[in-house]
This record gives structure tokens, C-alpha cells and sequence, in this order.
């Protein structure tokens, strides 16, 4: 099973149950997942969904919330990966009008009520009603890919309005959700590994949450081992680099004056660097008739560099300067 999927089984056995939040769960569902149907005044509707879990909680919130017992139909699809569908269907019925005034989704003209399927503020007034509304978008239409990949959530929604309206619920709970058209259709989504477990805690889906800390934590460990060996590896090239450097411009003195024209500290600490070809600074400096740091050798051995530099430049005769420490 999928995280998403993992995540979906959980939220499923979680939705709010207050009167006022199975109202809102059960418009997001008929909204994200669902069809109604008008024929001569009389209304019906069907939603479908991939998981059974999603299903069975829909079809018990209109058992509950409404006293529908509703039909149900089972299909594979052969389309997508063969998949089992799952159809709750309410039949025609005079009755199902009072369904969709509770919803909002019906509007009274002078002669009749028509449809009227579009989302209203009604029914998210209340923090909890909002909470059950993203319960059930995710179940309908939310996704999260694998957490070992990357971290992003993601609703598919048919129109500008709807995505609109989620972004509208998720940024009351301060996520930085963002629209984007893909195709004919508006992906609402987030992509902070942090918004994403914030987003699993207020939906109820905290073993998927746990499981998702665990991911973060472990992938936080890895880049940071990787950053450090990164940074060792490039301290070495660096060191290796300088080493060859000294050694190259000590050996192009020997071959043009003799090192033993250096003064008595240079002479010292480019022998030593010869001998010792893979020796730190630090291990160099320790070798020294009187010791020195890190930095001092460095500036002895710069000192050097400079020299084999004179040097190349047009051949000029070095002068050996007075010894100096």
C-alpha cells in the first residue's frame, strides 16, 4: 500500500462526525468526487472512488447524517491500473431535495429549485466543519507522493473555483498552499515536508504523520553525512592540490639553483615536504627543528611558491636572501 493510500485507510475511520461536519465531509465528496443528477424536478447523485475505506465512510455519512441508505456498486476499471471502483448511488427521490438544501447545492427560483453545485461558505464556518471539509477532499482528490522521493500533497480539481475555495480553507490553517493549471484541470498543492505533517495532524492521519517524521528525520541524517563527507572530500582535493603545488615548484629549484640555496628555514621545511609527501601542515610544522603551526608553514611554504614563481619569469637569477625565521 502506498503512503497516500495508507494515509487515505486512516483518515477514512476518522472523519467528524458533529451534524454540522458530516455536511460539510458530504458536500466535498458529492463536489470532488461526485455527480448530481436533475430529471423533472427530481434530484439523485452518485460519487466513485479507488478505495473501499473512502467509500464505506461515505456511504455511512449519508447513513447517519441523513438516514439514505444508499446502493452500491462495484467495477473494475479498465482503464486505470484495473482498479476496483467503488459507486455510491441515492436513487431518485423527492426526498433528496432536502439532501441538497442542507448542502447548499440547490437554489429556489419562483417556479422551482435547481441545481446549484458549487461550494458555499455555509458550510465551513465553523473551525471543525472546515477540518471535516479537508478530510474529505483528500480522501476524494488529494494525493501525497512517497515521502522518500519528495515531500508534496496534492488535490486535483475540476475548476478554478473549487481549488479557489480549497486554498481559501487551507490558508485559514496558515499553509502556503498554491493553485496551478495542469492540463484542464487545478492541482492545489504543498510542498514543505512540514506543512505536509502539519496538514496530516489536522486531518487526523497521525500514524501516516509518525511515519512520515521518521522519513524526514532520517533523509535530515543522511544530508547532513553527506554534506560533512562532502566538505572532508574537498579539504583533501584541496590539501592534495597545495602538496603536489610545493613539491612541483621545490622540485623546479632544485633543478635551477639547488635548494640549498634557500634560506636555512626555507631549506628546512621544503626537504621535510619532499620527504613527507602526504603530510598535513600541522605534521610538518611537528617535524621542525623548532615546531611551528599550521599557518607557519603555510607561510614557508608560500614563501617557496613565490620563489619558483621569480624563477619562471624570464629566467631571472635568484638572490639568496638572509636566513629568517
Amino acid at each position: 500500500m502506498s503512503f497516500s493510500s495508507s494515509a487515505k485507510a486512516e483518515v477514512s475511520k476518522k472523519l467528524m462526525q458533529a451534524s454540522c461536519c458530516r455536511k460539510a465531509a458530504i458536500a466535498a465528496f458529492l463536489k470532488f468526487a461526485g455527480v448530481i443528477y436533475q430529471s423533472e424536478g427530481i434530484f439523485s447523485f452518485k460519487a466513485s472512488f479507488e478505495n473501499a475505506q473512502t467509500a464505506r465512510a461515505f456511504f455511512l455519512l449519508m447513513k447517519n447524517g441523513f438516514s439514505k441508505h444508499c446502493e452500491v456498486t462495484i467495477k473494475k476499471n479498465s482503464k486505470l491500473n484495473k482498479n476496483y471502483v467503488y459507486t455510491i448511488i441515492l436513487p431518485p427521490s423527492t426526498d433528496n431535495l432536502q439532501v441538497l438544501k442542507e448542502l447548499h447545492f440547490v437554489k429556489k427560483t419562483s417556479k422551482e429549485h435547481i441545481l446549484s453545485f458549487s461550494l458555499k461558505e455555509e458550510l465551513v464556518k465553523k473551525k471543525c466543519c472546515k477540518k471535516a471539509f479537508l478530510q474529505a477532499a483528500f480522501l476524494s482528490c488529494g494525493s501525497i507522493t512517497n515521502p522518500e522521493k519528495m515531500y508534496h500533497l496534492e488535490f486535483d480539481m475540476k475548476t478554478k473555483e473549487d481549488a479557489e475555495f480549497l486554498q481559501k480553507i487551507l490558508r485559514s490553517f496558515e499553509f502556503e498552499a498554491k493553485i496551478v493549471e495542469r492540463k484542464s484541470h487545478y492541482v492545489v498543492y504543498l510542498k514543505e515536508g512540514e506543512q505536509i505533517v502539519d496538514f496530516l495532524n489536522i486531518i487526523g492521519a497521525h500514524a501516516a504523520l509518525l511515519e512520515l517524521e521518521n522519513i524526514r528525520i532520517v533523509k535530515e541524517l543522511r544530508n547532513n553525512v553527506n554534506r560533512l563527507v562532502n566538505c572532508e572530500t574537498a579539504n583533501l582535493e584541496k590539501t592534495i592540490n597545495a602538496s603536489m603545488r610545493h613539491i612541483e615548484n621545490i622540485e623546479f629549484i632544485e633543478k635551477t639553483i639547488g635548494i640549498d640555496s634557500l634560506p636555512e628555514n626555507l631549506r628546512e621545511i621544503a626537504r621535510l615536504r619532499i620527504k613527507y609527501k602526504d603530510a598535513s601542515l600541522k605534521e610538518l610544522g611537528s617535524m621542525l627543528k623548532n615546531p611551528l603551526g599550521k599557518s607557519g608553514v603555510n607561510h614557508r611554504l608560500r614563501k617557496i611558491d613565490k620563489i619558483a614563481e621569480e624563477l619562471r619569469k624570464g629566467g631571472i637569477l635568484y638572490a639568496k636572501p638572509s636566513d629568517e625565521s
